[in-house]
């Protein structure tokens, strides 16, 4: 957490992604898993890679598809302990991905619209504060 906290740091001073996060960020996926799909730690420095390194991130598709299929998931986790935080980090992701990444494919665009639209549309229990941020 504290390696997640320093990298977030300097890459916002910085303003821009070191070799050393880069290296670092290829192992996300796999903290991603074992927070089991919450980005809780992860959101600081995804957003400041994919804000400082959208450039490099947009040469490699397939960080593309990675960054997407960790925002899907994250609007669904699978910890007991997730809360609405969680989820929006989620669709905060995504929206991310959407405004600094290019090329993203109709497929992915798809996917990233079917997900958000079903997480939104989806059965929520019956709290009516929460209604009334969902349904106009």
């Amino acid at each position: 957490e504290d390696i997640l906290n320093f990298i977030a740091s300097a890459t916002g001073c910085k303003e821009e992604v070191s070799p050393a996060t880069w290296r670092v960020f290829s192992s996300f996926p796999k903290v991603f898993e074992q927070y089991e799909h919450m980005l809780a730690h992860l959101f600081p420095p995804l957003n400041q890679i994919i804000v400082y390194g959208a450039k490099t991130i947009n040469s490699d598709p397939s960080s593309i598809e990675i960054l997407i299929q960790m925002g899907i998931q994250a609007l669904n986790p699978k910890n007991k302990s997730a809360d609405d935080a969680n989820v929006t980090e989620g669709a905060l992701l995504l929206h991310l991905i959407l405004q600094y990444l290019d090329p993203i494919t109709d497929v992915q665009l798809e996917m990233i619209l079917t997900a958000t639209y079903q997480k939104l549309t989806q059965v929520l229990p019956k709290i009516e504060y929460l209604r009334a941020r969902y349904y106009f």
